[in-house]
């Protein structure tokens, strides 16, 4: 990839331009299907993500990412650690680009793969449950935000993640005194 690429060497402005061109000629490489390896496709979309990463070029990154997830979907299905894994990759960088509603939904898919591909109580799951949970409390909805922070307290609790533990019990406290705060505003003054 870093012959094809050929970005180690280049100055940071020749290097950006570089990067915005790739995606181009990753998408006619699978236009005119010269390389028949999906995976090797993948692969190049993955490092070209990193790249767009490294250069604050988040909608690159969401796009390269997306198209991992696709053909990680076509090759092994949904039900496949490479595919939850980016799935839940693509919402973390949703969440960067404050597109909270698409991030919320890519990670109510992640949840149900992983509590279905890992199990109930898996470490993976607890963390997307952490991170839905953030999500939640951001956009005010207390309730689901303890909810979900529940959950993962108790998968926590279940490993003995000490330092998590206490991180979510912090964070539940603060949803219930948010809720409760917000509940009293609305509450008619006598």
């Amino acid at each position: 990839m870093k012959k094809l690429l050929n970005i180690k060497r280049e100055p940071s402005v020749k290097l950006n331009n570089r990067i915005s061109t790739y995606p181009f000629l990753l998408d006619i490489l699978v236009e005119i299907n010269v390389e028949k390896n999906p995976e090797y496709i993948a692969n190049l979309y993955t490092a070209l993500s990193t790249y767009q990463q490294k250069n604050n070029d988040i909608e690159g990154y969401i796009d390269s990412l997306d198209k991992v997830k696709k053909i990680y979907a076509e090759l092994y299905g949904d039900m496949d650690k490479r595919t939850i894994k980016i799935k839940k990759a693509v919402a973390l960088a949703l969440l960067k680009n404050n597109r909270n509603e698409e991030a919320l939904k890519e990670l109510l898919e992640t949840e149900q793969l992983q509590a279905n591909f890992y199990g109930e109580d898996s470490l993976q799951l607890a963390k997307t449950l952490k991170i839905i949970g953030a999500l939640q409390l951001f956009q005010n909805n207390f309730i689901d935000a303890q909810r979900y922070y529940s959950k993962a307290l108790k998968i926590f609790e279940e490993h003995g993640v000490k330092a998590a533990v206490v991180d979510l019990k912090k964070k539940i406290k603060t949803a219930r005194e948010m809720r409760d705060k917000a509940l009293a505003s609305r509450l008619p003054e006598k």
